[in-house]
């Protein structure tokens, strides 16, 4: 009894504990160009911090302001009161719809969705200016929100307590966001311009929020690190930003910017759907989960209750038009299966958020300092069942070689930005194939598990890899600062991911929660939010902290922190150690791991170099060799190509010839037909004859 009275003592003691750690100690008005905005004052872990959250920073992009850039916020009478997040934006993917922090908020989700929060240090007595942090989420241009794995504490620990404002924002996602309309007047990328109109409104109202409009930094991760990396080199954003802080993401990823292809979210493809023109392609594996739980009604098409209702002949604005006003996104169901059928979204190059000489814009206008890196094993996380392993077996060197193939079809094609036919992705998968899988052994099969590692990383390095290496070289020729690092530490305690799976008991479908727990080797996609935000959560897996990922995070806390504040992460050395700027006399990375290491040449630089410099030129020779066996052909082979040629063109004028007599035949019927018909009417007419 004694025990268990102590026992329970100290679990009352450590509830005080925690309750005390955040205690409200007011609110606090501030006069923004709009009107008055009011939020709480916050005293945690003896830090003082304003917080507003849930401000207006544009109109509600809705009606008429549907596909299109963003308006102004215009002025409010009164107090508007910033107390709780605003709605996030429609989400076209569903991987944050159980987030530890904004799942519950995540069920107000829709258009009117333009919000924005501020967190900053409260100092009255002060009148000094901190600089800001402006965060850019993930989530694929599809999924995320401003509160998606958010947790205020750690925010004021690693962030407010050092000085450093935070602004965090939504922006709009998936076709709403990121439609491709490829209209002269209005190409897209609405979703960025959400973020520069996001940035305007910061550079003219976050000193009335103790921040200084003249040292803003950008930082985003994974599709946030893409719009970093774009809006760090926009004419558009040129007054806005002063650095910027790219986490896995890239300008240059084929995934990220759609350059000569047509995107996959097109104005012509969405709108053929939407009609139900065309037919929606979706495997039905995938969406049987989601129509069992999720479906309320009776679909006619496309996962639609009813068509959108638009005229045949229109010609590209009129469909915009119709879009614009018709187009229903209500139904989660119909959101996931359109993204399950047309993939990411992406961001299009429209000429004035991004110049069409993209890279010799680079080249000359860079001009901020910035900060880049990957993880250690960016797809380290992807199970096997992602590349199509439903059991456990060896992996022969056919199906070995099929499934590399896949991944240059899916993500080698769209980074290169080269014309590629089939004869040239089997040229690039083999070569592929003997760098990664063979290393020069003739293998003949391999371990799931080990080969599964291979596709990790042929995918990691194409897709996050060798786009940072290529912006690096860009900032590197334009002689601009660039800090690239590794992000290579890993918890040591298990990592626990929650999955959601939908079962059925007595015809009614359950939500269950599940927890799969495993030790990771290496640090992958997205784990580095989990050092810098919360302690120990991402994306629906945590851990829990233990001495050194407190030491760890407090550090590259520190080192983001420092740049934001000093354009440099080690202006005095942490953990005894400077980072190095890279450039392209003496090329360097930080490891991010216990301990730092400062290491030579850049993170695996021989498969970067093998992505951007050696497939290139052999997509060079290959085109070339094709071309080649295409034209050289001997006399015989010419005259046999010209007969050929000629029995074609004598078929299809066979061909002709018969349908032309067909339809003649036809003609002739019916006319007679007609004749027969018309006669009927005097069968039972007597004519009189004269008497």
């Amino acid at each position: 009894m004694h025990y268990f009275c102590r026992q329970l003592l100290l679990f009352i003691i450590y509830l005080h504990s925690e309750a005390v750690s955040q205690i409200l100690e007011g609110f606090r008005t501030v006069k923004t160009e709009q009107g008055f905005v009011k939020g709480r004052i916050w005293r945690i872990n003896e830090t003082q911090v304003q917080v507003f959250l849930g401000i207006p920073y544009a109109e509600p992009p809705t009606g008429r302001r549907r596909f299109q850039k963003p308006a102004k916020k215009e002025p409010w009478l009164g107090d508007l009161l910033a107390l709780d997040y605003g709605p996030p934006c429609f989400q076209f993917m569903d991987f944050h719809t159980k987030d530890r922090y904004s799942g519950e908020n995540m069920k107000r989700q829709g258009e009117d969705c333009l919000y924005l929060n501020v967190f900053s240090p409260f100092k009255p007595e002060s009148a000094d200016k901190f600089p800001v942090l402006v965060w850019i989420h993930g989530g694929s241009f599809l999924a995320g929100s401003s509160d998606t794995g958010m947790d205020l504490s750690t925010i004021v620990r690693n962030i407010i307590s050092r000085g450093v404002v935070l602004v965090t924002l939504n922006y709009r996602l998936g076709p709403l966001g990121f439609l491709a309309t490829l209209l002269p007047s209005n190409k897209g990328n609405f979703g960025l311009w959400d973020q520069i109109e996001a940035l305007l409104w910061t550079r003219k109202n976050i000193a009335e929020f103790s921040g200084n409009p003249n040292s803003v930094t950008i930082m985003g991760e994974s599709a946030g690190a893409a719009s970093a990396s774009v809006l760090a080199i926009s004419p558009i954003s040129k007054d806005l930003i002063h650095g910027a802080i790219m986490m896995s993401g890239s300008y240059a990823a084929g995934w990220a910017v759609t350059k000569e292809r047509i995107p996959a979210w097109s104005l012509e493809k969405l709108f053929s759907y939407l009609t139900c023109k065309e037919q929606l392609l979706v495997e039905t594996q995938q969406l049987a989960i989601l129509l069992d739980f999720e479906s309320n009604g009776h679909y006619e098409c496309n996962f639609m209750k009813k068509p959108m209702d638009c005229e045949d002949s229109l010609n590209s604005y009129e469909k915009f038009q119709c879009l614009s006003e018709k187009a229903d996104f209500s139904d989660p169901t119909m959101r996931r299966a359109y993204t399950m059928a047309l993939g990411l979204s992406e961001v299009v190059i429209d000429g004035e958020i991004i110049p069409y000489d993209l890279e010799n814009w680079l080249n000359k206008r860079s001009r901020i300092p910035v900060m880049i890196g990957t993880a250690a094993a960016e797809w380290g996380h992807k199970k096997a069942i992602y590349y199509g392993f439903d059991s456990y077996f060896d992996v022969g060197k056919t199906s070995a070689w099929d499934l590399i193939r896949q991944i240059m079809e899916q993500s080698a094609k769209p980074y290169l930005n080269f014309p590629t036919d089939n004869e040239t992705l089997d040229i690039i998968t083999d070569a592929t194939f003997f760098h990664y899988a063979l290393h020069g052994v003739n293998q003949k099969k391999w371990e799931m598990a080990n080969f599964v590692h291979v596709l990790q990383k042929v995918e990691s390095d194409i897709e996050f890899v060798a786009p940072m290496h290529k912006e690096v070289n860009m900032y590197n020729q334009a002689n601009q600062t660039v800090y690239v690092y590794e992000f290579d530490y890993a918890p040591s305690g298990r990592v626990i991911e929650e999955e959601w799976t939908n079962l059925k008991f007595f015809g009614m479908m359950k939500t269950l929660r599940i927890e799969r727990s495993s030790r990771v080797k290496k640090a992958y996609h997205g784990l580095d939010h989990a050092f810098i935000f919360t302690e120990g959560y991402s994306s629906n897996t945590y851990f829990t902290y233990d001495q050194n990922d407190r030491q760890l995070a407090d550090t590259w806390s520190t080192l983001i922190m420092n740049f934001v504040k000093y354009g440099d992460p080690t202006p005095t050395t942490v953990m005894n150690v400077k980072w190095l700027p890279s450039d392209s006399a003496r090329p360097c990375y930080l490891r991010i791991s216990l301990p730092l290491q400062m290491m030579p040449q850049l993170y695996r630089w021989k498969k970067a170099t093998f992505w951007n410099d050696f497939v290139p030129k052999l997509l060079q020779h290959s085109t070339l060799i094709v071309q080649r066996s295409r034209d050289e052909l001997t006399e015989d082979e010419r005259l046999q190509l010209a007969a050929f040629k000629r029995a074609w063109w004598a078929l299809w004028v066979l061909v002709a010839g018969i349908a032309f007599l067909l339809w003649t035949i036809i003609i002739c019927i019916i006319a007679q037909k007609c004749l027969d018909a018309h006669s009927k009417h005097y069968k039972n007419v007597i004519v009189a004859e004269d008497v």
